[in-house]
């Protein structure tokens, strides 16, 4: 069974985990996720026991266990779900520049917004409606995408 361990201290080392895993049955491995840029733990782990009753004995005796001055947080790991992880910006909603649709839904009592992509214009811009195209300019309209302003040399800040 594969083990979902949160909450590790950053200085803990999988050696730790194996000896505390140990002593409910045979451990078969232990990885602690590390940054990929750093090198440093992202303090979450797994950990592997062939037995499935020993497994469920860990989860329920060492979840809240305190090392190193953390309680960790231990259960049974999920499968992945398809795309993996990443990005970390999925599910939630709400907020942000254009919105998600979830607190209308929330609003309505989980009915769709009155916008769908049905209603949308047949070229597939969602602010056809609501933001006009700049003449002679392919690009959307908006802040983010205004045209360079063209002339004057660029300046040096350096204090030279």
């Amino acid at each position: 069974m594969n083990i979902f361990v949160g909450n590790i201290s950053f200085q803990s080392e999988e050696a730790d985990l194996q000896s505390i895993f140990e002593k409910y049955g045979q451990v078969g491995s232990v990885k602690i996720i590390q940054d990929n840029f750093t090198g440093r733990s992202k303090g979450f782990g797994f950990v592997t026991m062939e037995n499935n009753d020993e497994a469920q004995k860990a989860i329920a005796e060492l979840n809240g266990y305190d090392l190193q001055g953390k309680s960790l947080a231990v259960n049974e790991a999920r499968p992945r779900t398809e795309g993996g992880g990443g990005g970390g910006r999925s599910g939630g909603g709400g907020g942000g520049r254009y919105g998600s649709g979830a607190r209308s839904e929330a609003r309505s009592g989980g009915q769709s917004d009155s916008r769908s992509a049905d209603s949308r214009p047949s070229n597939g811009n969602r602010f056809a409606d609501s933001r006009p195209a700049r003449s002679g300019d392919s690009r959307p309209a908006g802040p983010r995408f205004a045209k360079a302003k063209s002339g004057g040399q660029r300046k040096n800040f350096s204090g030279s």
